[in-house]
């Protein structure tokens, strides 16, 4: 029996389990997969365990089965285990991601009725601090105490904190009272003064989650949102197809070409009264491909020239949320800034922030009850705020990508590390940013938990194999 131990339970940790455990037991093959994860709800994540019912989920439902083999499951699961009117479940809608977090916790309940004494997934419910290695051997040290040895590392650790808001005089510091460094917490929108203004520094989807949670707990005062760029998120729009520009989509890729190509097609869709924005899902499939192909400087000049349209046309919403956003901003509740934030002074009573706008360089004063980090999770791991991580970048058994976006991998989810752990930790989900660009989205995250496992099961049964030819067997 091999161990393979995974650390974190959220939508990558928890699948990863199951495939192992289903791959195993088609192969004959005994297991113990140990899933690691401090929070009570495994399964969920950060993303899926939310404190409002309003938080939706960005992809529709037929798009949102946990396997890539059979992609109606999660609607099918909708309508035999969620309640709801078999009217109101449909492939086209988007549904609440704490519904998707009972989705997952079932499943992972239901692998775990079929544990036997070859097969076996231990939950346990504690965070890990260090990782040891003796004579090849790894040992993981919990914050509890306790150590657990394994054949097998694979880091599923999801979403990190956002980094630290920069100012022109350092960093906003974390532990001013009214400021808010987790927006995925209840408690960044809670105990607000309805009437007395705030302040979300980013303008993405996390931004949309704070001002619904916001105004559920009843607020009427003004929302100030800031980003550099100050774009907003557009609205899913009905699937058009684009063959033509698929066609042109070849390598060798080189990012002014594929930028002339783009814009070329998209001054076409205009011209027939047509939305561009399916060009980016047009491109969804072909997106790593050419992003592992591009070399590091194109890279950087994709990051540091497109990803912000980038993030605004591939990350979408539900149209009703638009909707509601665009309400807000029409009546002046809502005001989305193009700027940086200079300065941040804290008083007894509220935060004065010091906006510089992007078109015009002029200065604003804004007193805010409030200051909201809504800048997305850090995908830099020398920043991460986690012992375990800092703990295995000192030992060089990670280490980061070359665009520091992530960890450095040989291929697929299998990391660069020390010869003697050579094909033995992996990663998975947004740890791959680096390598594969697009690494967040269910569609991608389920096929990288079977290919995951698969790749650990053909290791572990490729050396059975060799040791039986070794043996005479």
């Amino acid at each position: 029996m091999i161990s393979v131990s995974i650390i974190g339970g959220g939508f990558c940790g928890c699948m990863i389990a199951i495939q192992l455990a289903r791959q195993a037991k088609e192969a004959g093959q005994g297991i113990l997969i140990r899933v690691f994860d401090k929070g009570a709800n495994p399964g969920r994540g950060i993303a899926y365990k939310t404190y409002s019912d309003k938080h939706l989920l960005n992809v529709s439902a037929g798009n949102m089965s946990a396997f890539p083999d059979e992609m109606n499951h999660f609607v099918e699961w909708l309508k035999d285990h969620s309640g709801l009117p078999a009217s109101e479940v449909s492939n086209v809608k988007f549904y609440p991601r704490n519904l998707y977090g009972d989705y997952l916790n079932s499943l992972l309940e239901n692998e775990l009725l079929r544990n036997d004494e070859n097969v076996k997934i231990e939950l346990i419910r504690d965070e890990v601090i260090d990782l040891k290695i003796n004579n090849g051997k790894l040992t993981l040290t919990c914050k509890k105490g306790t150590n657990q040895a394994c054949d097998f590392l694979v880091l599923a650790s999801g979403n990190q904190l956002p980094s630290e808001i920069r100012t022109t005089d350092g960093i906003v510091d974390p532990a001013l009272t009214r400021y808010s460094g987790n927006p995925w917490e209840e408690s960044c929108v809670s105990g607000l003064d309805p009437d007395k203004n705030i302040m979300i520094a980013g303008t993405g989807l996390t931004m949309i989650d704070a001002v619904i949670g916001i105004h559920e707990k009843g607020f009427k005062g003004i929302i100030y949102a800031v980003s550099p760029k100050g774009f907003l998120m557009l609205p899913h729009r009905k699937k058009q197809e684009f063959p033509e520009f698929e066609n042109e989509i070849r390598p060798p890729y080189e990012l002014s070409d594929l930028f002339r190509t783009f814009r070329k097609h998209v001054k076409k869709a205009q011209s027939e009264g047509i939305s561009a924005i399916g060009l980016v899902d047009s491109l969804r499939k072909h997106t790593q491909e050419i992003w592992r192909k591009l070399s590091v400087q194109e890279k950087r000049r994709f990051m540091r020239h497109l990803r912000h349209l980038w993030g605004v046309a591939r990350h979408r919403l539900p149209q009703d949320q638009h909707e509601f956003i665009e309400q807000l901003i029409q009546d002046g509740k809502l005001k989305v800034i193009a700027g940086r934030i200079r300065n941040v002074t804290n008083s007894d009573k509220e935060i004065i922030i010091t906006l510089r706008q992007r078109f015009t360089q002029a200065e604003m004063l804004l007193p805010v009850q409030r200051l909201i980090n809504c800048t997305g999770p850090e995908t830099n791991p020398v920043k991460f705020k986690s012992a375990f991580f800092i703990n295995l970048l000192e030992k060089k058994v990670i280490l980061c990508d070359e665009m520091n976006m992530g960890l450095q991998t040989v291929s697929g989810g299998m990391l660069v590390t020390k010869e003697s752990l050579k094909g033995r930790i992996f990663a998975t989900g947004s740890l791959l940013k680096g390598s594969l660009w697009e690494s967040t989205a269910v569609p991608e995250l389920r096929t990288q938990a079977k290919d995951t496992a698969k790749s650990i099961l053909t290791k572990v049964l490729s050396q059975h194999k060799s040791a039986d030819f070794s043996a005479g067997r």
